[in-house]
């Protein structure tokens, strides 16, 4: 396992180099950790690069094969740099294009060579995507409510999730809203951090892993309503669909603009202005009726900015003292999910089945009251003790901090009296 620090990114794929930026300076250095003689690993300067933003680069990612490093920065300018070939580490970066769309400090980035996007945010709550390959503006999302805090793409579906002021968003590449759920109210517990876990277990797991200022992470699925109304072995599910929160309109159409973006391209030596954003063909009518088009329109915005799917609590744990900066699931696996907060501390999570629950195929009645479990009576894990019980004698929840569940969880009347008893004598 490899950590970065504050304002420093690991390039891949073998995340041996790393991308530091926010000196005073307003430099960009790149560094590589190298062995000593003495056997200790020791970071080495690779170099330095100076002048690449008008203003302090404010955040940084590169592509997945490392070929491209993409800054951001006060300036409001998005810049992709080409990094050396192998072995000329020390050289220039080459600049391939320079986007201009943002109209504020650029506050995160996240890009996908399988969809070929980048997808920035910005501090006045504006998301755009950029095409990766033509290197130019390819869509906006309705601005947000707040600043953008983080953002992530799903690698298997290329869903973009949006946080913005206690606001989860997940759109679509087409830019529809799929789903929308207002995660905290105070500054105190807002997201600073999210990720998507990718994998062939995808289906049957949380989706959405997003980290608060207070420590928390938390878990989401994203499911159709309707389609399962079970509960879940945890407890009630605490769904909310974002149709019937009257603090939904959160999110502002602005009329439309043309933009003047401009990217440069080495090759050519010339900066080529293209227009984007297409203007709305939409007039009204006589004694200012709307017309079929701009009543066409209205609905297709209506539908696209209304969510179709729900964001549905999985798991809320706490283990962390401080804000959450950093959340990776290895896409290789769902098994796994590092954390990490401001002070420095990095946890290990183990996100599938944990090991000491009993299999469902090993268990054909409640050890407890002897009942056979059947479509009529479901199988329910203990959180403490991993059995396997009915609904009757698991009905209980308490606190396992333990294994990392803060907030009251299911376990076995057994174990809940024996956790209430050693819950009392420590007091």
């Amino acid at each position: 396992m490899v950590i970065a620090g504050r304002n420093c990114t690991l390039i891949p794929p073998k995340y041996k180099r790393a991308v530091q930026w926010g000196h005073p300076d307003l430099s960009l250095w790149i560094t590589s950790d190298a062995e000593s003689w003495a056997g200790d690993t020791e970071t080495r300067l690779l170099a330095i690069h100076e002048g690449l933003h008008d203003g302090q680069i404010s955040t940084c990612c590169c592509t997945e094969d490392g070929k491209y490093i993409i800054t951001g920065g006060t300036d409001a300018r998005i810049a992709v740099w080409e990094t050396p070939a192998k072995g000329r580490e020390g050289e220039s970066l080459r600049l391939v294009a320079s986007l201009h769309g943002h109209s504020s400090s650029v506050t995160c980035l996240a890009t996908d060579l399988d969809y070929q996007i980048i997808v920035s945010g910005a501090a006045d709550g504006q998301v755009i995507l950029w095409d990766l390959r033509r290197m130019m503006l390819q869509r906006r999302l309705p601005r947000h409510p707040g600043p953008i805090s983080c953002l992530a793409i799903n690698q298997n579906s290329g869903d973009v999730v949006t946080c913005a002021s206690g606001w989860l968003f997940v759109w679509h590449l087409n830019t529809d809203l799929c789903a929308a759920r207002r995660l905290s109210d105070t500054h105190a517990d807002d997201i600073s951090a999210v990720t998507v876990a990718s994998g062939p277990d995808v289906q049957t797991f949380p989706a959405i892993i997003t980290g608060h200022r207070d420590g928390k992470i938390q878990f989401w699925k994203l499911k159709l309503p309707g389609l399962d109304d079970a509960k879940e072995e945890a407890g009630d599910v605490d769904r909310v669909n974002s149709d019937s929160d009257p603090n939904f309109s959160c999110l502002r159409h602005e009329a439309p603009i043309r933009d003047s973006l401009c990217f440069h391209r080495e090759e050519t030596a010339a900066y080529c202005p293209t227009a984007s954003v297409a203007q709305s063909g939409a007039k009204r009518g006589r004694g200012g009726e709307e017309t079929g088009e701009e009543e066409k329109e209205k609905k297709k915005r209506n539908r696209r900015d209304r969510p179709y799917m729900l964001l549905e609590s999985a798991e809320k744990r706490k283990l962390h003292t401080a804000a959450i900066t950093a959340l990776h699931c290895p896409s290789h696996d769902l098994i796994r999910l590092f954390s990490g907060d401001i002070d420095g501390t990095v946890h290990t999570w183990q996100l599938k089945s944990d090991e000491h629950w009993v299999q469902d195929s090993s268990v054909t009645a409640c050890p407890r009251c002897k009942r056979s479990f059947g479509v009529l009576e479901r199988r329910h894990h203990c959180r403490y003790c991993g059995g396997i019980f009915c609904n009757s004698c698991s009905i209980r929840k308490t606190p396992v901090p333990q294994f990392g569940h803060v907030e009251p969880v299911r376990v076995c009347n057994d174990c809940f009296t024996a956790l209430q008893a050693k819950s009392s004598s420590m007091r």
